[in-house]
């Protein structure tokens, strides 16, 4: 009866050998063989970081470093009133608009579905305020979301205002997120020169 025949390392055939190849040794691990399957041989661009300021960091880049940093503070200290005091936060903003003429709401309502999308929103702006004021690759991309969702929620704050109810704090909203967007892609513009 013939003996099946197996492979060796050089290729030539035997009876009973074991392949000793040196892939089999040293075998390539799983992720190298997912980036050669997609043809990727870059590096992830979010994990790949730098130092947070450049070697001979000038005012510009420093100050949009820390500009970013207390845009996340800031946000970070909203969420928090709006998740645990929402109609207080609410009705004190309101109350800035009473020496301007406008008349405070009778109620403001706590939320409920709403308190907790306002919650959700505020955490993914700080975490994109931080994590924008570090030097990777992603950070021109990580700026541009932020500033994408401050102007997508001031445009949107103004369409309330004239479409539903001519309200002081849609306006203020229009103002501020308005203003927070334009900082952001100002702080994009520095970083990127500083980078380039």
């Amino acid at each position: 009866m013939a003996h099946a025949a197996s492979p060796t390392v050089n290729g030539s055939v035997g009876e009973g050998k074991l392949i000793t190849s040196p892939r089999l040794l040293n075998p390539i691990p799983a992720a190298d063989h997912l980036r050669r399957a997609i043809g990727y041989h870059g590096t992830c661009p979010i994990t790949e970081v730098e130092p947070i300021l450049s070697k001979g960091a000038g005012g510009t880049e420093r100050l949009a470093v820390w500009l970013l940093r207390l845009l996340g503070a800031g946000f970070l200290v909203f969420g928090l009133l709006f998740a645990f005091a929402p109609e207080a936060t609410l009705r004190y903003f309101a109350s800035w608009g009473v020496p301007l003429g406008w008349q405070l709401p009778p109620e403001l309502p706590e939320g409920g579905f709403w308190r907790v999308l306002t919650v959700a929103y505020m955490a993914m702006v700080t975490v994109l305020a931080f994590w924008g004021s570090v030097r990777t690759p992603a950070q021109p991309a990580l700026l541009g979301i932020l500033a994408f969702g401050k102007a997508a929620s001031a445009l949107t704050a103004l369409l309330f205002y004239w479409m539903v109810q001519p309200q002081f704090l849609y306006l203020l909203n229009f103002v501020v997120d308005g203003s927070i967007a334009l900082l952001v892609m100002l702080c994009r513009y520095w970083l990127r020169q500083v980078s380039g």
